[in-house]
């Protein structure tokens, strides 16, 4: 039976931090495209490699069995003991590499984590790190890119794009200036970027549909989903709406769903969509959170009096995707049923290991690493590399924290 509670809403607004769900990867169809011995980056991307002269938008069959290295141990990664990087950011002649980190919203805990263990990376690698942040504007964003290139001396840069179809041109002007880009948490699409280590969204946004499904198939009804959307026009947000479907679509006559306007990323909007949706429609049954906006959702249920733990009968089902602070804090509190990993860590070790392989130490690398998935749970929450649970004890002393042992991934850069 599905619920008839018709809980009264309270006039109170609560003012969240603003999450910004971090950006994913445009796909490119491709074969990974390698230097010959003694051509440089400049001179490969001068024509585009092959397969990567059309891009169609969304995921395809070519784009999943292209050469795309992928992780398969679907459980948070083990540390490294040491410094693995130890000197690797330093030239024979004894000066050191410049990277760069073109960053898209530092305000965002995503992303602050991200330029935190980048930063660290570097530091441990012995290269000089240069910083620069875009407040979430892609004009902003491109511009400093530009600043990147025009400083001249920069031998590669890591960055988390604003949006991914507008730093095409960007990253293009660094291709042309013979800079590298090594893309985290989006990947901005065509031949200009040299290597991505991503999340598959479409993947995991598919076993968020699953997770649904089950939980319908569990209740033995039809059940109604909220589907709380990011920032619609991003193409991140569009992967995750279509691994989400692609899931619970075949499934619609057990579950219906419903989705909200745009939420921008942002708590504040997700709470007033469950607000609004959930006050008109107090038997609807579960909420899937795209990304980062799971403390929204929280707040939302329980301004108007529908926050239940799990295992309450009027629980609302919830699936939150990213182990960010208020995911693994919800999980633990009862009202988060299941986190899908995207975990900032994996992707910048990731990339940064392939910028190491490339830049300091001439190996080929991939066009695209997927890092892995796994779901976190009640058993699993407290797992101390969860990067939400370091950063609830407040700021991180990245500098401390360990390399992640991905062997699966991409292999750990030495001399």
């Amino acid at each position: 039976m599905k619920r008839l509670v018709l809980p009264i809403l309270v006039a109170i607004v609560v003012i969240l931090t603003v999450f910004v769900g971090c950006t994913q990867p445009a796909p490119e169809p491709a074969t990974p495209s390698q230097p010959a011995a003694g051509q440089s980056f400049k001179d490969m991307v001068s024509e585009p490699p092959p397969g990567l002269d059309s891009w169609q938008g969304t995921y395809s069959a070519e784009w999943e069995s292209a050469s795309i290295h992928r992780a398969t141990v679907a459980e948070v990664p083990n540390a490294v003991a040491g410094n693995p990087f130890e000197g690797l950011g330093i030239r024979p002649d004894g000066t050191p590499y410049k990277i760069a980190l073109c960053n898209h919203f530092l305000d965002c805990p995503w992303a602050a984590f991200a330029a935190g263990i980048t930063e660290a990376y570097v530091a441990k690698a012995g290269a000089d790190f240069v910083f620069f942040d875009a407040q979430f504007n892609v004009e902003a964003y491109n511009a400093n890119f530009a600043d990147i290139v025009e400083m001249g001396d920069v031998d590669g840069v890591m960055t988390c794009p604003v949006d991914a179809i507008p730093a095409i041109s960007a990253v293009e002007k660094g291709r042309d200036a013979g800079i590298p880009t090594f893309c985290f948490g989006d990947e901005v699409p065509g031949p200009a970027t040299l290597s991505t280590c991503v999340h598959d969204y479409v993947g995991i946004s598919k076993k968020g549909g699953e997770m649904v499904n089950q939980y319908a198939e569990d209740r033995g009804e039809t059940i109604d989903v909220f589907e709380l959307w990011g920032h619609i026009g991003h193409l991140c947000a569009q992967q995750r709406h279509q691994g989400f479907h692609l899931a619970t679509d075949p499934n619609s006559e057990n579950v219906i769903v419903h989705e909200s306007g745009n939420c921008e990323w942002t708590c504040t909007l997700a709470q007033d969509a469950v607000i609004d949706y959930f006050s008109t429609h107090p038997d609807w049954d579960a909420i899937y959170d795209m990304g980062n906006m799971v403390g929204g959702a929280i707040e939302g249920l329980r301004t108007i009096g529908m926050l239940y733990p799990v295992g309450h009968p009027e629980h609302i089902f919830l699936v939150a995707t990213d182990a960010a602070p208020e995911a693994v804090q919800g999980l633990r509190d009862g009202y988060v049923d299941f986190i899908i990993g995207h975990s900032p860590w994996e992707e910048v070790d990731g990339a940064f290991k392939a910028l190491l392989q490339y830049v300091c130490l001439g190996n080929s690398v991939e066009r695209v690493y997927f890092c892995r998935e796994y779901l976190v749970t009640h058993d699993t929450v407290d797992n101390p590399l969860i990067w939400g649970n370091i950063m609830l004890e407040g700021t991180p002393n990245y500098s401390q924290l360990p390399v992640l042992d991905e062997p699966d991934l991409i292999a750990m850069p030495t001399k």
